[in-house]
């Protein structure tokens, strides 16, 4: 009973209704050939430069607390219900890579310091705050409930490149995950080595402010087929320039209060040809924009 009020007080704080994150979508099967068909659908989209159908990222999985990120917050929130899951990978001391957003445990679990102070032994003997049965998982923990259900965005944060791409390929999940390069100054070496050796991989480096679109595109063995922009970056010269290179822009959906100001702030950035979107509000964006999936 603590957990289920718990769980119901994250998603209302999170603007989300209590029942919706776990029902299916009205009129789909909950079963795995259900899963598996949506997900082939977001695959060929995310695959065809040419797809115009809005596709949303959940934030942290869904969720903004200390339940994000966790291997409860997949099993309510993938398979029929998001197109995208998003979560950020940080390595503990001895270089384990760990599904956890912040660079210190502080905040979501009963721990203290920074991720890379501790072993994956420490880390696994801390428990979410309010989840006593939950802890941080493993990236490999997180891409095997993924398999088959749900489409990934990989945030590495302060881990090596090669290591969680290593993960990724290790489980099979090389078609169903896309690399997001957070310091992509700082990764593209590694990232690069892994092109250059023929690997097959989805990557997405991110734009930062007063940075130059070619200069980033350059820094790569072969072009991204995504870039992350923001609001700071989301120009009219960002988008013409994604453009001509046939490179989709990702961007963080504006948050809104309403259903009505969101369709308004979508049908904005869809008129900007911009389709691929991550958001904190995914379940509402999708309800905003119906026609548009």
């Amino acid at each position: 009973m603590r957990l289920l009020i718990l769980a119901a007080v994250a998603l209302a704080g999170n603007g989300v209704r209590a029942g919706a994150l776990a029902a299916p979508a009205p009129g789909t099967a909950t079963s795995t050939v259900a899963d598996a068909t949506h997900l082939e659908r977001v695959r060929a989209c995310v695959y065809d430069v040419s797809c115009t159908r809005l596709l949303v990222a959940a934030h942290r999985m869904g969720f903004k607390g200390p339940f994000e990120n966790t291997l409860w917050a997949l099993n309510q929130n993938s398979g029929t219900t998001t197109d995208l899951l998003e979560f950020s990978v940080r390595e503990t001391w001895d270089g384990r890579p760990i599904v956890i957003h912040d660079d210190t445990v502080d905040r979501t679990t009963n721990g203290t310091g920074r991720v890379r102070w501790h072993t994956l032994a420490q880390i696994r003997q801390l428990r979410i705050k309010g989840m006593e049965t939950e802890r941080i998982p493993t990236l490999e923990e997180v891409l095997d409930a993924a398999r088959g259900h749900v489409f990934l965005i990989v945030s590495v944060k302060s881990a090596s490149v090669l290591t969680v791409w290593n993960a990724i390929k290790s489980q099979g999940l090389t078609r169903q995950v896309i690399l997001f390069l957070y310091k992509p100054r700082g990764q593209f070496r590694e990232l690069n080595q892994l092109l250059a050796d023929g690997e097959d991989i989805l990557f997405m480096p991110r734009l930062h402010k007063d940075e130059s679109l070619d200069a980033l595109i350059d820094l790569f063995y072969r072009p991204p087929r995504f870039v992350h922009i923001d609001q700071a970056t989301l120009t009219h010269d960002t988008l013409a320039g994604l453009a001509r290179r046939k490179i989709r822009a990702y961007v963080q959906f504006p948050r809104g209060d309403t259903i009505a100001e969101l369709r308004q702030i979508g049908r904005e950035l869809l008129d900007k040809h911009v389709y691929f979107f991550l958001s904190d509000q995914a379940l509402q964006v999708y309800e905003a924009l119906p026609d548009a999936r």
